[in-house]
């Protein structure tokens, strides 16, 4: 059912003029889970960017550690027709750009510094708050939240978490 309403709201945002940009799922650490027993546990979520037209930022995580990233050995690459391009590894990053399946720590003493967000039934993680906001937006752009919950973006001021 949750899931459901993940997928009408982003059906609502495309009736509406917004353009789907992007889709991550936000996976809870250690695995806390909800429903019931006539269906599967919930360990994730839904999280969709929408932007009107082209997003004007993007500003990529890179802190997945780049397994590429080894020195001194070459390996190759699959080309789109079907062949192999030789290739140096240590031209690689260390950190590459993170996959779309985000996973935080949840929970007291992990989710807030702000103790009445517990109050809240559905409270996200500030650092998701603040991976976002990083991905999408400069310092003083405009950052619309239409689903204020528990209010960890109102409340957000710009401090890494």
């Amino acid at each position: 059912m949750r899931q459901a309403l993940h997928l009408n709201k982003h059906l609502f945002f495309k009736e509406v003029g917004f353009n789907l940009f992007d889709t991550m799922i936000y996976t809870k650490k250690p695995r806390n889970a909800v429903g019931n027993n006539k269906t599967h546990w919930q360990t994730f979520e839904y999280m969709f960017i929408f932007s009107k037209g082209t997003p004007k930022t993007i500003n990529l995580i890179k802190d997945r550690k780049n397994i590429e990233s080894r020195n001194g050995d070459n390996g190759t690459k699959r080309l789109r027709n079907g062949k192999l391009k030789n290739i140096s590894r240590k031209d690689y990053d260390e950190y590459g750009r993170r996959t779309n399946v985000w996973e935080y720590e949840v929970g007291k003493g992990h989710s807030s510094t702000d103790i009445i967000a517990f109050e809240h039934p559905a409270i996200f993680p500030e650092k998701l708050a603040y991976d976002h906001i990083f991905s999408c937006s400069n310092p003083k752009d405009i950052v619309y939240d239409p689903f204020l919950g528990s209010g960890t973006t109102i409340h957000y001021d710009g401090r890494k978490t």
